[in-house]
């Protein structure tokens, strides 16, 4: 990538044959990125679980104890 950094990527997992919804996940750097593909006849509200995986990752990352480097690093 002519020494450019990869700061996202997000997966594209194709939807199988007879299933309605497939989920992908990566990370890079210092983040996770989900990708969610759904039929929408068969999950036409698909966007919740989108904003529910969020929320779900929000609230384990306050549980999770700090690290060392984190708890050295200031929050701005």
């Amino acid at each position: 990538m002519l020494g450019c950094r990869l700061r996202e990527t997000y997966p594209v997992v194709p939807l199988a044959d007879r299933h309605a919804l497939s989920i992908g996940f990566t990370t890079v750097a210092d983040g996770a990125f989900f990708g969610i593909y759904a039929d929408r006849d068969a999950a036409p509200d698909a966007e919740l679980l989108r904003d529910d995986i969020g929320d779900a990752l929000d609230e384990l990352a306050e549980l999770a104890p700090a690290t060392a480097e984190e708890e050295a690093v200031p929050v701005a």
